[in-house]
């Protein structure tokens, strides 16, 4: 009977060593994301800081394009923050493990999708301040100005923070009890999946499917109309190298050859020299 005892408690000591084992990521996982996150972190949020310090810092840098840069380096940072800087330290514990509490719940799920659907508006509008820039160059000097730029931007963060209130509401947490008798807390959505759809497809059509037809729209535009600025500036070089050279032509530009340039004028100068000595002749 002991040693029934004794080897039954060994077999549930092992069973719930390997149990923890399953609710905590496996270190192979954690070592590779851990290093991931840090230099995903560290590269992205001091990169995008530091395009923001240069252009505020930098008179000639408050361009039309680097005021949006500014918005994506912002957006970016939103998503670093919320998304990577959280995700270093959860790998060390249980898996689905929210460690920040409920109200941090809600703000970093708001930063998410802020950071995301505030990009894709910025990039949208800076597709279409260049297509208008190099495609209607006249009208970009009234429509593309930095002022109407800084309220473009401001209205899509404003619209992007009202659109995106809502999760402030609809993200939670949630205790759960794990097979091993410990609860953890996990950040959540307050409703099911399935009732979210709605608001899935919403984010779909608004952030990425209409940013990318338009996007891919006008920079089709954008090319056809290089293309053939291109064609248009090659007509005027082809048809002047066609042009037959006249006489005035051929002595005041610099790329006709020097040696012609030389026997023209010292013609020029013997036939003078040859009037001359006529001249004198008919005097004696």
């Amino acid at each position: 009977m002991e040693l029934h005892n004794s080897s039954s408690n060994a077999s549930s000591t092992i069973s719930l060593e390997e149990l923890e084992a399953t609710l905590k990521w496996e270190l192979p996982y954690l070592t590779v994301a851990f290093i991931l996150f840090t230099t995903l972190f560290v590269v992205g949020f001091f990169g995008n800081v530091l395009v923001i310090y240069v252009v505020f810092k930098s008179a000639k840098m408050r361009t039309l394009t680097n005021f949006y840069l500014v918005s994506l380096a912002f957006a970016d940072c939103l998503v670093l923050i919320s998304g990577t800087l959280t995700a270093i330290p959860e790998v060390f514990f249980y898996k689905e493990q929210w460690l920040y509490g409920s109200v941090m719940c809600a703000v970093f799920v708001f930063m998410q999708y802020l950071g995301i659907n505030a990009s894709a508006l910025s990039i949208t509008a800076f597709t279409i301040e260049r297509y208008i820039g190099i495609c209607h160059p006249m009208k970009a000097q009234i429509i593309c100005t930095a002022r109407r730029a800084k309220a473009i931007i401001a209205s899509l963060w404003i619209f992007s923070i009202l659109y995106n209130a809502c999760w402030f509401y609809l993200a939670t947490t949630y205790t759960q009890q794990l097979p091993n008798n410990k609860t953890i807390q996990s950040c959540t959505f307050r409703i099911s999946r399935e009732q979210y759809r709605a608001i899935y497809m919403v984010d779909l059509l608004l952030f990425y499917i209409v940013p990318l037809v338009l996007t891919c729209v006008l920079y089709t535009l954008i090319g056809l109309a290089l293309r053939k600025s291109t064609n248009d500036m090659k007509k005027p070089i082809n048809n002047k190298q066609n042009e037959k050279p006249t006489i005035q032509r051929l002595i005041t530009d610099k790329s006709i050859n020097k040696d012609f340039q030389q026997s023209f004028m010292g013609d020029r100068k013997d036939l003078l020299k040859r009037m001359e000595n006529a001249r004198l002749q008919v005097r004696t």
